[in-house]
């Protein structure tokens, strides 16, 4: 198993994971109109704590720009979540903290996808590459209490809630409650059915 700290797998070109019943694959220029039908909506953005609303192109082309290199420095790992018809339903991603050898966890669904199990299956996709070839050994996601569908995809994924951060986000201006969620390596399903490519 590699380690994130000596480089290992992010010392090749970013990976397309392919699991159950979606394909996580690297974002490019070419997905600025799709991460707008992502984004765009005010129900995703309420859900999350750093979707703009509105959101628009230039938006989805500051993302881009914050990702470049990241993947190289072992900062992040975003991929973009794509349906089997293969059109872009989410993104997903890992922000690495490589002194604790462990990641934040972040995805979006467009609402016109909700309720599809796409967010499940990008998780449970992404968790055996995370603690597998990034050499992870904890995962942490935070969720607004009013988010029950998020919670609900975490501990369908094995994530324990850990604690309320109370009035811990400014969302819009308002100090907002998170849900802390952890997993750890040893209590994770590293035998979910992904390939990498």
């Amino acid at each position: 198993m590699s380690d994130v700290r000596d480089g290992g797998v992010f010392q090749t070109s970013q990976p397309t994971l392919r699991g159950a019943s979606v394909t996580l694959r690297p974002l490019d220029r070419d997905d600025i109109a799709g991460l707008v039908r992502v984004c765009a909506s005010r129900e995703v953005a309420v859900m999350t704590a750093t979707i703009p609303h509105p959101y628009a192109a230039s938006d989805a082309e500051e993302f881009l720009s914050r990702l470049q290199g990241a993947w190289e420095r072992g900062e992040t790992a975003c991929f973009g979540i794509v349906s089997g018809s293969g059109l872009l339903v989410g993104t997903i991603g890992l922000r690495i903290d490589h002194a604790n050898l462990r990641a934040e966890v972040g995805y979006c669904i467009a609402i016109e996808d909700w309720g599809r199990g796409y967010a499940t299956s990008a998780l449970r996709t992404l968790i055996p590459f995370a603690f597998g070839p990034v050499g992870l050994r904890r995962l942490v996601a935070h969720a607004f209490p009013h988010n029950a569908a998020s919670v609900r995809v975490l501990r369908k994924c094995g994530f324990r809630e850990e604690g309320l951060l109370r009035k811990h986000e400014l969302k819009w201006g308002v100090p907002t409650d998170l849900l802390a969620l952890g997993l750890l390596r040893d209590e994770s399903m590293l035998d979910c059915p992904i390939s990498f490519a």
